[in-house]
């Protein structure tokens, strides 16, 4: 795939998967060796762990959105900017909802083989949402 294509199936994912919440596409997009490495340094492996990951954060925050501000490509590797804004509104695990709002950004670097992303790594560049919510983190909470 070129790398024209590899930015277009990024636009779809942010687009289609994050901002409409086409999960059906999750499939075709994504490799079934897929590894998705976090801020946090955990890891999510094949498509399911990226759904799980997108239901989990839809369901927390179901008016999400993602704005991608830039998007730089060279061979089997995509690398991008999103801005990210949403409302606590729904439970995260064992966390209620207070209804407070965050707005972040994050880099992402992908890698794609036959056309679907196998890696993602992302960099958050701003505080995380975590913090602007409320949330207080304790260690070993997951």
């Amino acid at each position: 795939m070129s790398v024209e294509e590899n930015k277009a199936t990024v636009r779809r994912i942010i687009e289609e998967i994050w901002n409409i919440g086409n999960s059906s596409l999750v499939a075709e997009l994504f490799s079934v060796e897929y590894i998705f490495h976090s801020p946090a340094g955990d890891e999510l492996r094949g498509p399911e762990g990226f759904e799980r990951r997108m239901k989990l954060l839809k369901r927390a925050f179901p008016d999400v959105h993602m704005e991608i501000e830039d998007i730089f490509g060279e061979g089997d590797k995509v690398a991008y900017r999103i801005k990210t804004k949403g409302t606590f509104f729904g439970k995260l695990g064992d966390i209620e909802p207070n209804g407070k709002s965050f707005q972040t950004r994050a880099s992402i670097f992908s890698r794609f083989q036959n056309g679907k992303v196998i890696e993602d790594f992302e960099y958050m560049t701003e505080p995380s949402f975590i913090q602007q919510i409320g949330i207080v983190w304790k260690p070993g909470r997951k």
